[in-house]
């Protein structure tokens, strides 16, 4: 079983870390595009980010180690794999187009990243509650923060 989550995650990280790279390729900026060591260094940083973003999980309740591999969670596994590439994503956005330097990478994948985990805390926190209308059988979403942080 072990063996299985491991392969499983590297798979994610790999995919994504593909994802990046042929997005890089084919949506960079023209003279990233123009060269295949600026992709490979664009794609070296986004592994990084991803080492990072992973690291930062654990914090928001999703630990690879201690959920998916020690206590066997499928679950986890699932969310984790759910969540590399969304950080991944992330990442693409922040780096495709022109710019004048790899700072406006950094500051637009930042920007996304910290969204992305910022939402996250959000459900974390219990701010968006999801409820099922006893009328109607919907499922409706509605943002609550004054039960969440009380007032």
């Amino acid at each position: 079983m072990n063996s299985s989550v491991r392969w499983a995650f590297g798979f994610c990280v790999a995919a994504s870390l593909i994802m990046v790279a042929v997005a890089l390729h084919l949506w960079g900026a023209a003279e990233v595009r123009a060269k295949a060591s600026d992709v490979f260094f664009l794609t070296f940083v986004g592994a990084v980010w991803l080492v990072l973003a992973t690291k930062l999980f654990s914090w928001l309740g999703l630990s690879f180690r201690d959920d998916a591999v020690e206590r066997r969670n499928i679950a986890a596994l699932t969310a984790l794999c759910g969540a590399v590439p969304a950080v991944a994503l992330t990442y693409i956005g922040g780096s495709l187009g022109e710019g004048p330097s790899y700072w406006n990478n950094v500051f637009s994948a930042s920007l996304g990243t910290v969204g992305l985990l910022g939402v996250w805390l959000l459900l974390e926190l219990g701010a968006f509650q999801l409820r099922i209308s006893p009328r109607s059988s919907l499922l409706v979403s509605h943002f609550d923060l004054a039960a969440t942080f009380g007032s």
